[in-house]
């Protein structure tokens, strides 16, 4: 079972991402969870003004 869990885990989210978002965070000073929400907004925004 935690097999994959770990498995949806990296389908959803490609390891060169998860690193882009704790560099980010780690710059930004923010948390990953609070990187992470700021990316998700900001692709939002993008995808309406389209």
């Amino acid at each position: 079972m935690k097999k994959e869990i770990t498995k949806q885990k990296n389908a959803r989210m490609p390891e060169e991402l998860i690193w882009k978002i704790k560099e980010a965070a780690a710059k930004n000073r923010r948390t990953e969870s609070q990187e992470m929400i700021i990316r998700l907004e900001k692709s939002f925004d993008e995808t309406v003004t389209q």
